[in-house]
């Protein structure tokens, strides 16, 4: 969906949203109450509005949007309603919104709930916001800063590949799970290398995910440092800038691990 968003975008001209964990959160909230209840509508069972759910998760007082779907339908239905209903598409192609949250829930009968949440949080706001917790009467997901670091870091290469006039990355399940599984490993071992402690490489652990590879790229960091450090090295430093504007990949995953001492180690596998 967040792919097929930003595509549509392009083709419309429009720059692609950001993803945003707070977004996800409201829309996570949202999405699972529309599968306990059967009740496919804007407003919440709890009396929640769009509004008040994004509010809820500590984004800010900005313009908000959202479109729902549910039954028992594919991805491609869903859309295809979106994109071919005039109030939905209108979401999809606002020049007002700049981020976007979305979740699919599982209900009953095998019925799908999907929920888009969209905010329009200016990038220096959300640069300046504070972390909030989730309020104690929402029982969702609080934000998640590793997470949170996951969608700047994403949504950074994207920003600085469109500064180079070239295409955005699409996120890619499998990548992020090779991207995972190598944060996880130099967390357990505090070793900051590309080769894996089962002497693993790369590609092997791409590959191992199912990814039919054809070319792989990858970018790691670590230690007592800060997105913005790590963004620094990545952006400035050669080998790892070819990496974030390579013109052959297609597809990038993202993972930040928190190991001992709060340390973060961060790992972003490119592919095609």
């Amino acid at each position: 969906m967040f792919n097929r968003t930003n595509a549509l975008r392009a083709q419309n001209g429009l720059p692609p949203y950001r993803m945003v964990n707070r977004l996800n959160a409201a829309a996570q909230r949202h999405g699972q109450d529309m599968a306990n209840t059967g009740n496919i509508s804007h407003g919440g069972s709890d009396g929640s509005s769009i509004k008040q759910r994004v509010m809820d998760t500590g984004y800010g007082d900005w313009p908000v949007g959202e479109n729902i779907y549910g039954g028992v339908v594919t991805v491609d239905d869903v859309w295809q309603f979106w994109s071919s209903d005039p109030d939905q598409r209108s979401q999809l192609l606002s020049p007002q919104f700049v981020d976007v949250g979305i979740f699919v829930e599982k209900g009953n009968n095998n019925t799908l709930y999907y929920t888009m949440d969209f905010g329009g949080r200016p990038p220096k706001a959300a640069d300046s916001a504070p972390t909030l917790a989730a309020p104690a009467t929402f029982s969702g997901p609080a934000p998640n800063p590793a997470l949170d670091a996951v969608t700047t870091l994403f949504n950074r290469t994207n920003a600085f590949r469109s500064q180079n006039g070239l295409p955005p990355y699409r996120l890619n399940d499998k990548l992020n799970a090779s991207a995972e599984r190598h944060s996880q490993d130099m967390a357990a071992t505090g070793n900051i290398d590309h080769a894996g402690s089962d002497g693993s490489a790369p590609r092997r652990r791409i590959l191992d995910t199912g990814y039919d590879a054809q070319f792989t790229g990858e970018n790691i960091y670590g230690g007592m440092e800060t997105i913005d450090d790590a963004w620094n090295y990545w952006a400035n430093d050669p080998q790892h800038r070819d990496n974030l504007l390579n013109k052959l990949f297609t597809d990038i995953g993202i993972s930040v691990v928190k190991g001992a001492r709060g340390t973060y180690y961060y790992t972003m596998d490119l592919a095609k």
